[in-house]
C-alpha cells in the first residue's frame, strides 16, 4: 500500500502534536498534585511554554 508523502507529513505532524499534547498534560498534572490546583497564571506560563516548545521543534 502506498501512502502519498502529503499523508505521511501530515500523520507524522498529527503524531507529534499528540504527543506534545500529553507531555503537556503531565506537567499540568504533575503541578496540580505538587500544587493543588494552578491559578490562571500558572496555566498560561503552561500555554505559552507550550507554543515556545511548538516553535522550537518546528
Amino acid at each position: 500500500m502506498n501512502l502519498s508523502q502529503a499523508y505521511l507529513e501530515w500523520r507524522e505532524a498529527t503524531l507529534q502534536e499528540g504527543v506534545q499534547q500529553g507531555q503537556r498534560q503531565v506537567v499540568e498534572n504533575l503541578l496540580r498534585i505538587r500544587f493543588g490546583s494552578l491559578n490562571e497564571e500558572l496555566e498560561q506560563v503552561i500555554i505559552n511554554l507550550h507554543i515556545w516548545l511548538k516553535n522550537r521543534a518546528a
